[in-house]
């Protein structure tokens, strides 16, 4: 079964953790460096809860279920056997999560930032040295949707969903096939919309985003 880390225990990461084990039957490993969050998911889990997403729009409602495999604090654990992580977190968190999985990298990994930053290159390159050359990114400007967690692990719901959304990559990694494979993967688990067109060069993108303005990074 294919592994899916996702770095993040917000509002996206609860929708993204539904759809993709209903739309895509992968296993999401949650890296989760947040302690109150964490500890409430692993609580669920422990309960046996089973995590619901409601997707209200255009006078429509359809609901996705399902879990993650684990929600942890351990990169080793997370990253075990993953090859494409996926990055829904605010800017400010990121170098903490790249310096957590840094002695887990490992070649032909693909990083999927939705959204990234302004210098989320930089950030890979400050925290994994010359092992950021092992792995291919590729950036996305904004979430998928407007969403928001009800009940940690339990609940949350889908007010809006984005048609499409643009992303970069450089063009040696959008000729890789195994980078092709992760994006077409990370689509089906989105479903239909939004349609991910990755059609710029990563740097158009990173000056675009706004999650810079809303949770900027630090570099210190």
């Amino acid at each position: 079964m294919t592994k899916i880390l996702l770095c993040g225990d917000g509002n996206g990461a609860h929708v993204f953790t539904a759809l993709a084990t209903q739309n895509c039957g992968v296993q999401v490993n949650i890296l989760s460096l947040y302690e109150p969050v964490r500890t409430q998911w692993q609580n669920s889990l422990k309960q046996g809860a089973t995590l619901k997403v409601v997707r209200e729009e255009k006078d429509t409602e359809e609901s996705f279920e399902g879990n993650p495999v684990m929600v942890t604090d351990d990169a080793k654990a997370a990253a075990d056997g993953a090859k494409i992580l996926v990055f829904m977190n605010p800017a400010f968190t990121h170098d903490a999560y790249l310096n957590a999985l840094e002695p887990y990298v490992t070649e032909s990994m693909v990083i999927i930032a939705l959204p990234s930053q302004p210098g989320f290159d930089f950030a890979i390159r400050k925290a994994w040295g010359d092992k950021a050359s092992l792995v291919d990114v590729v950036v996305f400007d904004t979430l998928p949707w407007a969403c928001k967690m009800s009940e940690i692990g339990k609940n949350a719901r889908i007010y809006g969903t984005k048609d499409s959304m643009y992303g970069g990559i450089s063009a040696k990694s959008k000729a890789k096939p195994h980078v092709t494979a992760a994006l077409e993967l990370v689509q089906r688990c989105l479903g239909q919309t939004p349609e991910l067109r990755v059609t710029r060069p990563k740097l158009g993108v990173l000056l675009s985003t706004s999650n810079v303005q809303i949770h900027p990074g630090m570099f210190c």
